[in-house]
């Protein structure tokens, strides 16, 4: 049985302390038994030395490398460059954003609000550090437990305890925004979670950008219908921090779907590089209205109901070893979750599926009797699809995953979330795909239905019910639309979608499942169950945290129901259901201020899970695409369709382009024969260690001793003595097979 909401593993202990620490409820990963207790303001373990100041900051002594973390700065030479609010925020443990009774955003730092004015308690235990942080003239109180364990530091802040005595609402939280700054003096950079995974290199002069994204996009486009920068998600709640020779990964443990991150290079406000978690503790929007003089007026509005039950957490790992660079940091969270009971499974040996992401219908315009109607079309049914594995197979292909896509009468557009496995006509029907099914088996393919349980379009000719829409803070419903990339707007022609409340989502996936029990299916994807998260602020308020339980709760039904699951991208917390994981990230955003994209995402899940690239359709070469999966440890993927672009160019289906079958059956068959020849031996295996060689070269190194190098260069490259070949790379080392 696996172990339900990994990142956040709490219990409530009832502790005997002073008036400075009464009852807390307290993160799993912060209790240990082994803490001796020096003083009020010191505790220690086998590892490290947590010490706190009377003014509110702490440093972790690390015992095994001699190494020191801070909380603030404490290079006084630099300190004295910073002045102002600069000043404050850079010696402050907290920064906090609320409302002024009810109305005006202000923000106050633990600083000059709590330590200035004497506000700032603090008491040692066993269970830890508790410091209260008083800030007396907006009439809150915001308690941190700091602890350490066998692994590190654990930041956390007591939801449930903070008090808000007066008329000031707090919306956000901002934990140790100092924590490990880098100062102008230090090389290193930040790892931020931005798709697979980007660096920001310290002192890069970008002080005009910054990073900030929320993790799992809890906020995802709702309501917003222009002026969209198209970007990827941010999949783990981590981020990691290189300075020289010291290295950490920090993991937000619990409350992460209502953080968002952010981090600034120096010269921003000041001499050093910061990269910090942001808590929302309450949600707000503000939002322009028309008043009653006909001129725009702004409202706030707040949700009544903090967003999280559950405490914020942060576990800042120091790395230790010789590997502290972000595949070192890979590694550590790689164990850290299998620690915590996830990733229990492990990919068969040699095997390195293809991926095919195969369109079966679609709604297209036709005409009947001279009027205009709407039909479901055809792309391709379920004996295209056995021509397909048949051709694939006699070129030599054995193993084949395949996303069945679109297999309802709304195509390719969900009308309505599903609550019984149903397949139109026009592809064969329930004996069609069975017959496909059984097929695939025969020879070496596997094939996933799939099914959309979040998004649906609302139904022109039905009556609408806006009771299972979720609603934004205001109450409004939540509207998503597709958006043109290079522009930016939403594409209205397509319409917009909804996305249904979690718990019918709940209700929805326990029909579906029986239905498609009695069917016979063993085999399902989940197109968006693993890698969407979202808050709902209709009358029955269901938070993102809320929402992440009930998402994990089906996933643990479909796992108890032992279905192979293929997940499209999935978050960390989803992934380990997944028996294959389909287009996983393989570049960041791109935002200014980041230096380079990281295949962390790849680094973490080799060895755990089976994934491939994201479409190769669309890739500049067929090279490209073997180099880039063979350098991330990627199976390829590619989508199909058995008809021709030209037949339904018409009907705004622009993904359908450069897809036909017949076009890429070749390549597929040439690609993955050189893709599975390079990581058949380490298809198993954890990737320990990646690095950029030079500007065009990349050395991974396996577990069980095989090396990889990668050139994407145009000219010949010699590192180690390995000659690799243009655009080409070579396998060596190992006991290969």
């Amino acid at each position: 049985m696996r172990i339900k909401k990994v990142f956040c593993l709490l219990f409530s202990a009832l502790i005997l302390v002073s008036a400075h620490c009464p009852e807390v409820t307290v993160n799993a990963d912060t209790v240990k038994t082994d803490i001796k207790v020096n003083s009020d303001y010191e505790i220690e373990n086998d590892s490290f030395i947590l010490t706190a100041q009377k003014e509110g900051s702490v440093k972790l002594y690390v015992k095994s490398t001699d190494e020191y973390w801070y909380s603030n700065p404490v290079d006084e030479e630099l300190n004295s460059q910073v002045t102002g609010i600069n000043k404050m925020q850079m010696s402050s443990q907290l920064i906090v954003t609320y409302l002024e009774k009810g109305s005006n955003e202000k923000q106050a730092t633990s600083c000059a609000s709590a330590t200035n004015k004497k506000g700032v308690t603090v008491k040692s235990s066993t269970n830890g550090i508790r410091i209260d942080y008083s800030f007396k003239k907006e009439e809150f109180t915001i308690p941190v437990l700091y602890s350490i364990n066998e692994k590190g530091m654990t930041a956390e802040i007591l939801n449930k305890e903070i008090e808000e005595t007066g008329e000031n609402s707090i919306t956000k939280i901002v934990l140790l925004p100092y924590w490990g700054a880098a100062s102008t003096k230090e090389n290193g950079y930040f790892l931020v979670p931005d798709g697979s995974g980007a660096l920001i290199n310290f002192n890069n002069g970008k002080s005009g950008s910054n990073y900030q994204q929320n993790i799992y996009n809890t906020d995802g486009l709702m309501n917003v219908t222009s002026s969209i920068t198209v970007t990827d998600k941010a999949y783990m709640p981590i981020f990691g921090i290189k300075k020289d020779t010291q290295s950490a990964l920090a993991v937000i443990n619990s409350g992460e779907s209502a953080c968002k991150l952010y981090s600034f290079v120096s010269g921003t406000s000041g001499p050093y590089n910061y990269i910090y978690p942001e808590f929302t503790f309450r949600k707000s929007s503000v939002v322009e209205m028309l008043s009653k003089t006909w001129y725009p007026l702004e409202v706030t509005f707040v949700s009544k109901k903090r967003v999280s039950e559950e405490n914020f957490s942060v576990l800042y790992i120091p790395v230790i070893g010789d590997n502290k660079d972000y595949s070192g940091m890979a590694n550590v969270y790689r164990e850290y979750l299998k620690s915590n009971g996830r990733f229990e499974s492990k990919p068969k040996k040699g095997y390195v599926p293809v991926f095919l992401d195969i369109y079966a219908s679609a709604l297209v315009s036709d005409n009947f009797l001279g009027f205009p109607v709407t039909v479901n079309k055809s792309l391709t049914d379920c004996e295209d699809v056995q021509d397909i594995i048949s051709t694939l197979k006699k070129d030599g292909v054995t193993d084949i995953n395949i996303r069945y896509k679109g297999i309802t009468k709304s195509g390719l557009e969900n009308k309505k979330v599903p609550d019984s496995f149903k397949v139109t006509s026009t592809i064969g029907g329930k004996k069609g795909i069975k017959d496909l099914i059984k097929f695939a088996s025969e020879n070496g393919a596997v094939v996933y239905p799939d099914e959309d349980f979040i998004y649906f379009k609302k139904n022109e000719n039905s009556i609408f019910e806006p009771n299972n829409v979720i609603q934004d803070v205001r109450q409004k419903n939540g509207i998503f639309y597709d958006y043109d990339i290079s522009s930016g707007v939403s594409i209205k022609n397509k319409g917009a979608q909804y996305a249904l409340k979690p718990a019918k989502i709940e209700n929805k996936v326990n029909s579906f499942l029986k239905s498609y029990k009695k069917f016979g299916g063993n085999t399902l994807s989940l197109s968006t169950l693993g890698n969407t998260l979202y808050f709902d602020y209709s009358s029955d308020i269901c938070l993102s945290g809320k929402t992440q339980d009930v998402f994990e709760g089906i996933f643990e039904k479909i796992a108890d129901s032992k279905f192979s699951l293929m997940l499209e991208s999935p978050f960390i917390y989803t992934a380990d259901y997944a028996d294959c994981i389909i287009g996983a990230p393989c570049e960041s955003s791109n935002y200014d201020i980041e230096d380079k994209n990281v295949p962390f995402y790849q680094l973490l899940l080799h060895g755990l899970v089976t994934y491939s690239l994201p479409s190769a359709n669309s890739s500049l070469s067929e090279k490209l695409t073997v180099l880039k999966a063979v350098e991330t440890g990627s199976s390829i993927m590619y989508s199909l369709s058995a008809t021709e672009f030209s037949e339904i160019i018409e009907d705004g289906y622009e993904e359908l382009n450069c897809i036909y079958a017949k076009d890429w059956l070749d390549e597929i068959a040439d690609s993955s024969h050189i893709v599975y020849n390079a990581l058949k031996d380490v298809a198993d295996t954890e990737i320990v260690f990646h690095s950029e060689v030079n500007s065009d070269v990349f050395k991974i190194e396996y577990a069980n001793g095989i090396i990889i190098y990668v050139n994407y260069g145009e000219e010949e490259a010699i590192i180690d003595g390995v000659n690799i070949p243009e655009m080409d790379f070579c396998v060596c080392g190992g006991v290969q097979k």
